[in-house]
C-alpha cells in the first residue's frame, strides 16, 4: 500500500509539473580577450575553442574574441524553484608555441556568460615543479598548465587583473582548484600535498592572510 501511494504522489507530482523540452546551453556566447601571461601582449590569429565540443574561433589583432553559443534540446522534468544553477563551459587558447585554459560561467537557463572571459598564454614548455608529484604521474596539458601559473606566480599582467575586478580572483582559484583537484584524485596525492598545493593557490590570489 505504501508504495502504491507513492507512485500515485509521485505521478501527480510530475502531472502538476510536467516535462518540457527546452534549448540549453553547452557553450554559452562568449566575448573575451587571449593575452601573453607574462607580458600582457595581445595574442592574434590564436584558436579559441570549447573543449570537448565543436565550438571554435579565432582572435583579432588586439586578442579579442567572439564565440557563438552552441545549444541542445533536452527534455527535463520541471520542479518547483529548480533547474537554476551556474554552470561553467571549459575554453582553451592555442598559438604556435602556447596554450590558455579557462572557462565561460554562465547560468544554466542563459545562453549567454556573465562576463567577459581572459585567457593568459603560457608556454607549453614553461617550467614546474614536480616535487609532490609520484613518478608514475604524468599530468593533462591542463594540470600542467595550472602548474606553470602556480610555478610562475602571477605576473604584473595577472596581478593587475586579479584586482581589477572582486570576480577575477575567484575565477582564477575555481581554474586552479579544478585542474589540481583532478590531478590529485587521478595521481593519488597525499592530503599532505593537497594541503600545501591549496596554500600555493591561495597566496596566488592573495588570499594568504
Amino acid at each position: 500500500m505504501n508504495r502504491r501511494i507513492l507512485l500515485l504522489t509521485a505521478a501527480g507530482l510530475l502531472a502538476v509539473t510536467g516535462c518540457q523540452t527546452r534549448d540549453k546551453a553547452v557553450v554559452p556566447n562568449t566575448v573575451g580577450t587571449v593575452l601573453d601571461y607574462h607580458t600582457g601582449a595581445p595574442a592574434a590569429e590564436a584558436v579559441v575553442s570549447a573543449i570537448e565540443v565543436p565550438v571554435s574561433t579565432r582572435t583579432g589583432p588586439e586578442g579579442a574574441f567572439s564565440l557563438e553559443a552552441l545549444t541542445r534540446s533536452e527534455t527535463d522534468v520541471v520542479l518547483p524553484a529548480s533547474g537554476v544553477y551556474i554552470a561553467r563551459a571549459p575554453l582553451k587558447a592555442t598559438t604556435a608555441t602556447s596554450r590558455a585554459y579557462g572557462y565561460a560561467s554562465f547560468l544554466s537557463m542563459s545562453d549567454t556568460a556573465d562576463q567577459p572571459v581572459t585567457l593568459f598564454l603560457l608556454p607549453a614548455d614553461a617550467p614546474y615543479s614536480q616535487d609532490a608529484l609520484p613518478e608514475d604521474c604524468i599530468p593533462t596539458d591542463e594540470e600542467r598548465y595550472a602548474l606553470q601559473a602556480l610555478e610562475a606566480g602571477p605576473s604584473a599582467t595577472v596581478s593587475t587583473w586579479l584586482e581589477a575586478d572582486m570576480e577575477h580572483p575567484y575565477y582564477f582559484e575555481n581554474l586552479l582548484d579544478d585542474a589540481i583537484g583532478k590531478l590529485g584524485n587521478r595521481c593519488r596525492l597525499t592530503t599532505t600535498s593537497r594541503l600545501e598545493w591549496n596554500e600555493r593557490i591561495e597566496a596566488f590570489i592573495g588570499e594568504d592572510g
